[in-house]
């Protein structure tokens, strides 16, 4: 049974002689553990010690000697054709209206090429060796996202970070675009890190930033590296398997298909929407969206042909309109030319124009009207005419009214 202490005057002198103080507690300072108590080895850092890790520099290499010189040239020359390119759309009336990312692959690709996107994990990724100018748009940054660096013809153009793929790529035009921006833009033949060695990487550089002092190390294996090849190699991997986990194919692998499915009509309505500079499929392709028919590309291996051999059959609405034979690679293109010149002789043709519509030739429906009413007072019933031979019978003269008032119509 609890019961109530008795108060006792001692106790309160005693309490009195020795008050609280903080100076007479001992701490004791304890080490953090390297491990967990599973084993595992512990990431977390000690709050009460920073320890400041410097990272390994690996030695310097002689770029110089390690580069074609011939080589250098020629990305130089090319990316001064893509610096002159990206002004003349950036002030063009069509280039502002589009956003950096269309814009700089608009410039690209009219060179006849790709930009190239590379992608890492930021989980992979040390966040000390990503550059301040990359991590500026962030206070803290995303436990998760991605770091992406934009490349075109081997040549290191810019870098983004954001928590996104899409949002990482657009960062990484921004910074590009930055670069493309100045008055005249070179490229640099520098060392990067992989690892703990130093490889020679190309990289467009301005006036204002000289070398790119703030260029960070490789963060994926650089080309030409065997762990570029393993990670190439495990890329492919990963696509054959998901391709194969993938929904199966619910057609015919030997067929392509232009716009929806059959339904029967007739291939006399089939229109041709002609557009100048464009390759044969891709007319067919709008001509089939335009008319909501089929198209289809049956393709079959000649059996005493070639090992590259095949016969292309292009059906319209299920029925065939031509073909060609040759290999695979080429005959997409040789047989929808067939089929458009077949097809031309049977079917209306509609050009498209790169001007568009002429609103000089437009008429209104009020014009309409009137022009065919004027057509109408123009054309007058000949002499020869059965009916006009009835009413001059029935005592009718030209200027008189009909009836027998001669209040009706005139003409």
């Amino acid at each position: 049974m609890a019961f109530k202490r008795p108060f006792n005057s001692n106790d309160q002198e005693r309490s009195s002689k020795k008050p609280f103080s903080s100076t007479s507690m001992k701490f004791i300072s304890f080490t953090q553990s390297s491990t967990r108590n599973d084993g595992t080895r512990s990431e977390a850092q000690n709050p009460y010690k920073t320890i400041k890790e410097e990272r390994y520099k690996a030695p310097d290499i002689d770029v110089m000697g390690m580069i074609n010189p011939r080589e250098l040239q020629e990305k130089r020359r090319w990316m001064e054709k893509l610096h002159t390119t990206v002004k003349n759309r950036m002030n063009s009336d069509r280039g502002r209206g589009k956003s950096m990312t269309d814009n700089l692959s608009h410039c690209i690709q009219t060179m006849k090429t790709n930009p190239q996107y590379v992608y890492v994990e930021l989980a992979r990724v040390n966040i000390d060796d990503i550059p301040r100018d990359v991590k500026r748009s962030f206070n803290t940054l995303p436990s998760e996202g991605y770091v992406c660096e934009c490349r075109v013809q081997g040549v290191y153009l810019g870098m983004g970070l954001s928590v996104s793929k899409a949002g990482a790529r657009d960062k990484a035009i921004e910074q590009s675009m930055k670069v493309l921006d100045n008055r005249e833009v070179d490229v640099l033949a520098v060392q990067r890190q992989w690892k703990d060695k130093n490889f020679v990487d190309f990289v467009l550089a301005c006036e204002r930033d000289g070398r790119r002092e703030n260029l960070p190390p490789f963060f994926s294996p650089p080309e030409g590296t065997r762990d570029f090849e393993r990670e190439k190699d495990r890329e492919m991997r990963m696509k054959n398997n998901k391709q194969k986990t993938d929904k199966p194919y619910q057609g015919n692998p030997n067929v392509h298909h232009l716009g929806p499915s059959v339904t029967g009509i007739r291939m006399e309505n089939f229109v041709i929407m002609l557009k100048p500079r464009e390759n044969p499929v891709c007319i067919l392709n709008t001509s089939a969206q335009f008319c909501k028919m089929a198209v289809d590309f049956y393709f079959e291996k000649v059996l005493r042909g070639g090992e590259k051999d095949f016969l292309c059959t292009v059906f319209v609405e299920g029925q065939p309109v031509a073909d060609a034979r040759g290999p695979k690679k080429t005959l997409k293109h040789v047989a929808a030319d067939s089929a458009l010149k077949c097809l031309s002789k049977m079917c209306h043709t509609v050009v498209i124009t790169d001007s568009g519509v002429d609103k000089g030739s437009l008429l209104s429906r009020k014009e309409i009207k009137h022009k065919s009413v004027v057509e109408q007072k123009s054309t007058k019933l000949e002499e020869n005419n059965v009916g006009n031979k009835m009413l001059r019978m029935m005592g009718w003269k030209e200027g008189e009214g009909l009836g027998q008032s001669e209040n009706s119509i005139v003409e």
